[in-house]
């Protein structure tokens, strides 16, 4: 493990905690410990941490708001990033443009505020933009996969 200390030199403006339980993230609030836990707040502080993690051979994990996440006690190895600070959400004529960070339910305000319908079903899922689009997120009959018109990855 001694390499992945080095992280917290190489990135010093990252958010980075070593090994700690993920139990403080999930709305479970179940997890062991993360070896390193990365809250990136941009693409290309998620790109710096990728690269370490491949050149040093991590294991990585991708979390978005941990509202739908049961994380085993004996927690993740390698590197695990929570998304939760890549959340810009930006609204184009009759589009919503939103960070996979972003809360789904901050999203649905978007719409609301710009008069797009389509969304209401989302207004309660607590989850992010890409947890809800991974998993193919939906909730009284309607659901997130009618909704994306495009992703940026």
């Amino acid at each position: 493990m001694m390499q992945s200390k080095t992280i917290l030199n190489v990135y010093p403006d990252i958010d980075i905690l070593m090994n700690e339980p993920l139990s403080k993230y999930t709305h479970t609030l179940t997890g062991g410990p993360a070896d390193i836990l990365a809250f990136p707040r941009s693409i290309k502080e998620c790109q710096q941490l990728l690269d370490y993690a491949n050149e040093n051979h991590l294991p990585i994990t991708v979390i978005g708001n941990a509202s739908n996440l049961i994380v085993k006690d004996g927690g993740i190895r390698g590197l695990t990033m929570i998304l939760t600070k890549i959340k810009k959400i930006t609204s184009h004529e009759n589009l919503v443009v939103a960070e996979s960070g972003a809360a789904l339910i901050d999203v649905t305000k978007a719409a609301q505020a710009n008069s797009l319908t389509g969304l209401e079903f989302a207004a309660g899922i607590p989850g992010s933009v890409g947890g809800a689009v991974y998993m193919i997120g939906g909730a009284y009959g309607g659901d997130i996969e009618n909704f994306v018109t495009g992703a940026e990855v």
